[in-house]
């Protein structure tokens, strides 16, 4: 056989530069997937949170829409999601360990998000999740396309950096799971079926129909007029929260709880303010950051605009209910399925952390003051406000 001869039943070999730039476009594609996937899985926050609400009538107590049994395969349907969509993104980046289970897990979470859909039809969802599934299915086509040849798998130990990411990552799949499982107890924690259906001043604000609604409770062993001066002196310029004051300063709000009652913050009027932080908040925000008073019912409801409403109900023998609701309503927009991750991720679990440590702080005071009075007052010390006198929250 001459050398311009060739034979009919060999291959010609690949110049390396193809075999490279093929390899190449592929791990684009698989980054570009990965993407998608990520996109694809946060994007069901909002479909997930408005199809458990619904169902499970959490909002406005009526547990006839939902037995607990439905309340978690919902909950298991929504996890899967979310959670197997980004975790395949994830795996599609290279983190391990999901590196080599990505299409298992990308599966998975197309079936939950199919599940999703066809159970409960949340609103605002059918579009943007077809958007989403085309733009995977296209990827994933031509990813497959040009993934016949592939580089080879590395021999070499993930460095520090790479080890780091995929802890990260991992913290976060954990963190993602834990929002979602546990939203059903936390959105109405300590509420009774009853008390979400009770019709409570603030409710007239709420403008359309309801989208959203989050309560929660505590009983306390003191009457109303005992609880009421706690409630009605909480600011950032009067006694604090209540809550955890360290971490509120760790953020930059100078708060420092109070916990003895002052009468010179026992008076509030709608118009008035409860600021949450101090003027020039970390240096860039030039108004004070704080809810508008709406609604004052002396020794029953405190309601604040963007918060909710604060509402003492009797409780026997002698005792109170505390509630804190939190509602809101409208239509809603395709611009809330881009706003849901935040909710679910940044808002919802560190609003439940502060609030409820807010209630029960607020409990222990009036308890302890009606058993014994309070801590002894602090020293005060000068106000800086303009108005000059004393300021009588702890040096």
């Amino acid at each position: 056989m001459t050398s311009a001869e060739v034979d009919p039943g060999s291959h010609p070999a690949s110049h390396p530069g193809d075999r490279t730039r093929k390899t190449e476009m592929t791990r684009g594609l698989q980054v570009l997937l990965g993407a998608a996937f990520v996109l694809h899985g946060l994007a069901h926050a909002l479909p997930g949170m408005r199809a458990l609400d619904r169902l499970a009538g959490w909002p406005v107590g009526a547990p006839e829409v939902g037995s607990l049994a439905l309340v978690a395969v919902g909950t298991g349907i929504w996890a899967i999601s979310m959670v197997g969509f980004v975790a395949a993104g994830f795996g599609a980046w290279g983190v391990r360990p999901l590196v080599g289970h990505w299409p298992r897990l990308a599966a998975a979470g197309a079936l939950a998000s199919i599940l999703l859909l066809g159970l409960f039809r949340p609103e605002h969802a059918l579009p943007g999740i077809m958007l989403s599934m085309g733009a995977i299915l296209f990827l994933w086509k031509r990813w497959k396309a040009s993934s016949s040849v592939a580089a080879a798998p590395s021999t070499h130990r993930p460095g520090a950096g790479r080890r780091l990411i995929s802890v990260v990552a991992v913290l976060f799949l954990l963190y993602l799971a834990l929002a979602i499982i546990a939203r059903p107890w936390h959105m109405r924690w300590g509420s009774t079926d009853a008390e979400l259906a009770l019709t409570l001043p603030g409710d007239e604000l709420v403008e359309g129909p309801l989208r959203y609604g989050i309560q929660h409770a505590v009983t306390i062993r003191a009457p109303a007029d005992e609880v009421w001066p706690w409630l009605v002196q909480i600011g950032q310029d009067r006694a604090g929260f209540y809550s955890y004051d360290g971490l509120e300063r760790l953020f930059g709000a100078r708060i420092h709880n109070v916990e003895h009652i002052v009468p010179e913050w026992q008076a509030l009027s709608p118009g008035d303010s409860v600021f949450a932080t101090q003027p020039g908040y970390l240096g860039i925000v030039k108004q004070r950051l704080g809810w508008r008073v709406a609604r004052v019912d002396p020794g029953r409801a405190l309601v604040l605009e963007k918060w909710g409403a604060f509402v003492l109900e009797p409780a026997e023998p002698g005792g109170t209910r505390l509630l804190v609701r939190s509602r809101g309503g409208g239509t809603g927009s395709i611009l809330d399925v881009v706003l849901g991750p935040a909710g679910l991720l940044i808002f919802e679990i560190p609003h439940f952390i502060m609030e409820r440590r807010m209630l029960l702080g607020i409990r222990d005071l009036a308890e302890a003051h009606r058993e014994g009075g309070p801590s002894p007052a602090a020293p005060t010390r000068p106000s800086s406000s303009s108005s000059g006198g004393s300021d009588p929250r702890p040096s």
